[in-house]
């Protein structure tokens, strides 16, 4: 099963199934993923460590969760 991608503006939007190669640690099949530039990188990786909150590093990615249980992915680029 392949995924898709929405496309509304600049708003992207994936639609991946689970794969077995997909973090275990927390429930990752649904969640929001976030681009962010790889300047911020350090400063959000320390806010959560601040915070208490758990996160993964995967794939050159990084999963949490917020207060709610929501899985997100923070993507760094550029």
């Amino acid at each position: 099963m392949s995924g898709a991608v929405v496309v509304a503006g600049d708003v992207r939007i994936a639609l991946v199934p689970r794969r077995d190669i997909d973090p275990s640690s927390l429930p990752w099949g649904q969640h929001v993923a976030v681009r962010a530039p790889v300047a911020e990188g350090e400063a959000l990786l320390s806010r959560l460590t601040d915070l208490g909150a758990p996160y993964e590093e995967v794939r050159g990615r990084v999963y949490t969760a917020d207060p709610d249980g929501l899985t997100l992915e923070l993507v760094f680029d550029g």
